[in-house]
């Protein structure tokens, strides 16, 4: 299997530190761990933090791992749930930033493209497929945190997430995207039974802010 195109979430973290983690985003983790070990050494990665810790102890000190595959249009909001539950020591923002749809000057990308002349990321080393192989170890469809109860609170502030990514013209595209790929597919009895008490919850509060509405006008 090749990891060169999956995106998703993933996670920096120090074996003597265990605490200091980053968590960061990838279109191709592959091409995201190439980057960061390449601006570290080089001395000039953008996560301060991150880079004094690799000069003191070294880039054997860091592993390098996969926490959740995800499509490209919800990296953002997987990212910053991530962030919200680990509270990454290396880190520079508490904020999950994407650089989806950016554009770059022409001067700009011209300096990216002399700068890159002649350089390949190369494969990948025995051990830094041997560490991806060990994070993906137990996932199923590429989603490794299947199974795991979540708190409460955090739940909520998925939902949250998730709902607020809906109402932009993105979460839109997506959603009718969704809308358009699950039509026609039949549920087993046991999924129904699962979205039973969802469904049912979801009506009760519609219900409860249209009778909310209602009393308001």
């Amino acid at each position: 299997m090749s990891y060169l195109w999956i995106s998703g979430i993933y996670k920096i973290q120090s074996k003597c530190k265990p605490e200091r983690v980053y968590i960061g985003s990838a279109k191709s983790f592959q091409k995201r761990w190439y980057f960061h070990i390449t601006s570290l050494r080089k001395n000039n990665h953008h996560a301060i933090k991150l880079q004094r810790h690799f000069n003191k102890y070294g880039e054997d000190d860091l592993n390098f791992s996969i926490i959740k595959m995800c499509p490209i249009e919800e990296l953002l909001i997987a990212e910053q749930y991530f962030i919200d539950i680990y509270h990454p020591y290396f880190n520079s923002s508490p904020n999950a930033i994407s650089g989806l749809g950016r554009c770059h000057s022409a001067e700009s990308r011209k300096k990216m493209s002399l700068s890159h002349m002649g350089k390949s990321p190369g494969p990948m080393s025995t051990e830094g497929r041997k560490r991806l192989s060990e994070s993906l170890r137990g996932n199923t469809n590429g989603y490794g945190n299947r199974g795991k109860e979540r708190p409460e609170y955090i739940r909520e502030k998925y939902r949250i997430a998730t709902l607020a990514f809906y109402e932009t013209e993105e979460g839109m595209i997506q959603k009718e995207k969704n809308r358009i790929s699950n039509t026609g597919k039949k549920q087993s009895k046991e999924t129904i039974e699962k979205r039973r008490p969802k469904l049912r919850e979801a009506w009760r509060r519609r219900k409860i802010k249209e009778q909310i509405n209602e009393d308001k006008s």
